[in-house]
């Protein structure tokens, strides 16, 4: 790696990135998008494709251009085609949409999905969120319900519809305690969470026919033959999705998991 730039709040035209605490680069690789904690805000910047440095290009804040439920600004989450942004704000249980126009790079605010309202339930507290690869649902992790959340998503206009609330204890769900990660594979058909509270990673299978999610499986940390997962905190899968990784932040490792494709 060699060093190329540095982009600072507050200078150089930069604004509203104090405490960046997520980032995700358009799939065209033109963008890219930073949530601000500290400020409660969306950055965008424009991204060189030749050179790869970043530029400024604006901001949207809690409190302006019509968007109250942005505090505590956290994960991001971009659609595989490129139009839309999805952000979790924790402070204010909610997940708001953005819209995309990959032509120009225009970024306008959608609306939002907040907990306890139109219907909307299990996203209080919301750490992380992830598109589905084929772009037809949103999954999010209640962080403090203990729930995973489905949202199916319009292709069109990105819009989201609740589906369902997924509760640690409920229909023999175990291992979702305190969700901080969630990773869907590349068939779209099983969806992994990790459980911090719990040690866990949590295996869903999603129906092909209306989307809804059925509990699979659980490893714990506390179970025979698994180790490093005490603390849960984040997880990915080889491109071929035959391997799964885990950080377990209370064990001080990194656990590997083989994954049958069939059965997930």
């Amino acid at each position: 790696l060699s060093f190329v730039q540095v982009l600072r709040d507050e200078q150089a035209g930069v604004m509203d990135m104090n405490f960046p605490i997520d980032l995700a680069m358009t799939p065209d690789g033109r963008q890219m998008v930073v949530s601000s904690f500290g400020d409660n805000a969306l950055v965008l910047l424009n991204r060189n494709v030749n050179t790869g440095t970043l530029s400024f290009v604006q901001s949207f804040k809690n409190g302006s251009n019509g968007i109250t439920d942005l505090a505590g600004a956290y994960a991001l989450a971009i659609s595989p085609d490129g139009q839309d942004i999805y952000l979790t704000a924790s402070d204010a249980n909610s997940v708001l949409h953005f819209h995309r126009f990959p032509s120009s790079g225009l970024v306008v605010y959608e609306g939002v999905q907040k907990n306890g309202q139109n219907g909307v339930s299990g996203i209080a507290g919301t750490a992380s969120l992830t598109v589905s690869p084929d772009g037809q649902y949103l999954y999010v992790a209640g962080t403090s319900e203990d729930a995973l959340v489905l949202f199916e998503r319009n292709p069109d206009n990105g819009q989201l519809h609740f589906l369902e609330k997924i509760e640690n204890g409920s229909n023999g769900v175990t291992g979702l305690d305190f969700p901080v990660a969630i990773s869907v594979s590349s068939n779209n058909k099983d969806i992994y969470v990790a459980g911090f509270g719990a040690n866990a990673l949590v295996l869903f299978e999603r129906s092909s026919t209306n989307g809804i999610l059925n509990w699979a499986a659980t490893e714990q940390g506390l179970n025979q033959g698994v180790k490093g997962i005490m603390g849960a905190k984040a997880l990915d899968f080889t491109q071929n999705g035959s391997h799964c990784y885990v950080a377990g932040e209370a064990s001080d490792a990194l656990a590997v998991f083989e994954r049958n494709s069939t059965t997930g």
